[in-house]
């Protein structure tokens, strides 16, 4: 910087006796050209010192190399605690017979905080307001923040169960992201036999310390069916090299106020 300090000095005082002597019609002295022919070496020598200086900025030095973690923006260590509370964001929509994608496009017809232990597919028919869509097919989505302790791989498992066998067969898709990224997909077009048992998916993510975005989508293709309310979703994460696995229903997920 003390080289760009002295040029920007010699070359503002080149710049300044140039201007100082223009006088009228001597626009051809062979001197002002060498002059301004000295101001524009100058400038373009300002530029480049600028240019590199910038270059060697730490700010501007490439991250392109440094492993990137899949959690979102504000994951896994940015998040106030203060700002959040328990419970996870349950979306409904309204969705035609034989919904098959993992979001309905769109704002959701019904959203509230799910605070319940069981993750269970009608978890918002205690709502007088939102009663109204088990008379419809409809999908369902909950969104939480959960709280990883350990870095390193984590088995993924999202196992859909029901109380008891309901009758008959119906379609039926569930699907699992973690930070975006879509983890599980349990899906049959035709018998869905894992809503007559319990039926485990597993797949590997890697993920570090701190909290991480989940959602977990769900559609069955019955409305107006008792049927409905057995059907529940359990969601675990298990660290590499442990035995057990760690659930996270509605209950133990957190959300942003």
């Amino acid at each position: 910087m003390n080289k760009l300090s002295s040029i920007s000095k010699r070359y503002c005082a080149i710049f300044a006796l140039t201007i100082s002597f223009v006088p009228s019609g001597m626009a051809q002295d062979a001197a002002l050209e060498k002059r301004v022919e000295n101001l524009e070496n100058g400038i373009r020598e300002i530029k480049d010192l600028l240019q590199a200086a910038k270059q060697q900025s730490p700010s501007s030095v490439s991250t392109a190399s440094t492993p990137q973690s899949t959690a979102p923006v504000q994951s896994p260590k940015n998040i106030d605690p203060v700002t959040l509370g328990k419970g996870a964001m349950m979306e409904i929509w309204k969705v035609d017979r034989g919904f098959n994608k993992d979001t309905p496009t769109g704002l959701a017809a019904g959203v509230f905080i799910d605070k319940s232990n069981v993750m269970k597919l009608t978890n918002f028919e205690s709502r007088k307001d939102l009663k109204n869509f088990l008379d419809s097919f409809f999908a369902v989505k909950w969104t939480g923040l959960i709280k990883v302790e350990t870095s390193g791989d984590h088995a993924a498992i999202l196992e859909a169960y029901t109380d008891r066998d309901p009758a008959g067969s119906f379609t039926s898709h569930v699907f699992l992201r973690i930070n975006g990224e879509l983890i599980l997909s349990m899906s049959d077009a035709k018998n869905n036999t894992y809503l007559r048992k319990s039926a485990i998916d597993t797949n590997t993510i890697n993920l570090e310390p701190g909290f991480h975005k989940v959602e977990i989508f769900a559609y069955v293709g019955r409305c107006n069916d008792p049927a409905l309310s057995l059907i529940s979703y359990k969601f675990s994460l298990r660290p590499q090299g442990k035995a057990t696995a760690k659930s996270y229903p509605p209950a133990e997920m957190f959300y942003v106020k």
